[in-house]
């Protein structure tokens, strides 16, 4: 027999509104659980796109006839109406947005990938890390590999600038210190400085390029570590801020990699009879 659908959610005192609540504001218990949380359709879609399963989808109570795209991608045992109270209780601006999901994210392997990308130590702004994983996506970078002080990938900020491109499996990877990533490295291992380096142009395909960021950048032992270094000019300023240096930095590897560029849309919005319009 069918199981019977989902009850409704018709206070902000719903335990399932508390519990996304929690996963929202607490990166240990979404690493612990393997989910993200998003409360935009955009992002919805990006993580549909990556293959993402929904485990929880909370959808606007009088907006459940409305068209939407990515609804026959989404188990209808998992999407409960709800109140607009309950949605804005989950909102950062206050106001009501139309559906909040549980996403279970692909899981974050150890660093490095195969053939390279790119790495960030002590980036703890979670737009620049957004911003970084966006433009790694764009230029079909393997990965990003996330070090000691780096803001979650996972948060509310970091996956709206990074337009959902966390999602994608592989992307977001794991290293502890810059010791580990440069034993585990198949390729070379680059860090960027602000002087003295090489031209971008010349980085190796499969180099992994190490970033730091604010005034310190990279200490010594970190640079020693590293096989090669690269300098993004930055005529009449010190350097350029880290998510400028990156997109350089994958431009770079994506010309040396053959000239990848980044893809005209979303497979998602390819696929007959749907649009994210």
């Amino acid at each position: 027999m069918p199981e019977d659908p989902p009850a409704p959610v018709t206070s902000a005192r719903d335990p399932r509104v508390a519990d996304l609540r929690e996963l929202q504001h607490d990166h240990r218990l979404r690493d612990e659980r393997g989910l993200a949380v998003v409360d935009d359709e955009s992002l919805l879609i990006a993580a549909l796109d990556a293959g993402c399963r929904i485990e929880l989808l909370l959808e606007d109570d009088g907006r459940l006839d409305d068209p939407a795209p990515w609804r026959s991608l989404v188990d209808d045992a998992v999407v409960v109406p709800a109140v607009g109270d309950a949605l804005r209780a989950l909102s950062a601006t206050g106001r009501r947005p139309r559906i909040v999901a549980a996403v279970r994210r692909h899981d974050d392997p150890v660093a490095p990938a195969p053939g390279g990308g790119l790495a960030l130590l002590g980036v703890s702004d979670s737009g620049n890390v957004g911003g970084i994983l966006r433009t790694a996506a764009a230029f079909r970078l393997p990965a990003v590999a996330l070090l000691d002080g780096c803001a979650d990938p996972w948060g509310r900020k970091a996956l709206r600038v990074s337009q959902g491109a966390a999602f994608r499996a592989g992307l977001v990877r794991r290293a502890t210190d810059v010791a580990s990533l440069r034993a585990d490295s198949d390729g070379p291992l680059v860090a960027a400085v602000a002087h003295d380096g090489e031209d971008p142009g010349a980085l190796p395909a499969d180099a992994t390029v190490l970033l730091g960021a604010g005034h310190g950048g990279l200490t010594r032992a970190d640079i020693a570590r590293c096989d090669l270094t690269v300098t993004v000019p930055a005529d009449g300023f010190d350097s350029l801020g880290v998510s400028a240096a990156a997109a350089v930095v994958a431009y770079a590897l994506a010309g040396a990699r053959g000239g990848a560029r980044p893809a005209a849309g979303s497979a998602l919005a390819e696929r007959p009879g749907l649009s994210t319009a």
